[in-house]
């Protein structure tokens, strides 16, 4: 099977953890990435995600390392993503957008917990890639209501004068 079916709660979250990591990712740009290492010791570190996701679907480990690339999503099968979100309330993605996911918070957690420098550009790149990756996959797979809650969802060096909401909120229920 060439698809993976996502319960609704678990596709809210992963759209709302993306959008965490653009958020954090690009304030990081002004700090060390250090900084941005600490703060995702105290919050869902990007390894326990994809641990989660690996185990809930059964993915292949060794697959992630493998180059994958997600093409633009065209309107009709937005269209259907919607549809069955609405009528069905699941969320459906390819395998190949699943372990696209995987592969860049495998990048991710490998530039938080490595030892080497890594430029502020591979950073962009890696934002950049989860940023398409959240606005032109997930965005149509998730009611408009959860999505406009998770643009407040909380980030790295976020202002305090921001009404945001917790992680914690959009993870409740799952097994992390």
């Amino acid at each position: 099977m060439n698809q993976i079916r996502l319960d609704y709660p678990f596709a809210v979250f992963l759209y709302a953890y993306l959008q965490q990591i653009d958020l954090s990712l690009d304030r990081s740009r002004w700090t060390p990435l250090n900084d941005l290492k600490h703060y995702y010791e105290m919050q869902i570190a990007p390894g326990r995600v994809l641990k989660y996701i690996i185990n809930r679907f059964d993915l292949d480990r060794n697959r992630i390392k493998d180059v994958y690339y997600v093409i633009p999503v065209p309107l009709s099968i937005k269209i259907r993503a919607w549809f069955e979100l609405y009528f069905k309330r699941e969320c459906v993605l390819s395998k190949e957008e699943v372990y696209y996911c995987c592969q860049k918070l495998f990048i991710l957690d490998h530039y938080l917990n490595g030892d080497i420098e890594v430029h502020k550009l591979e950073i962009e790149k890696l934002r950049v890639e989860l940023s398409q990756f959240t606005f032109d996959v997930l965005q149509s797979r998730v009611f408009v209501k959860d999505r406009i809650k998770a643009q407040r969802v909380e980030h790295f060096s976020q202002s305090k004068n921001l009404d945001v909401i917790s992680m914690k909120e959009f993870s409740k229920g799952l097994d992390l």
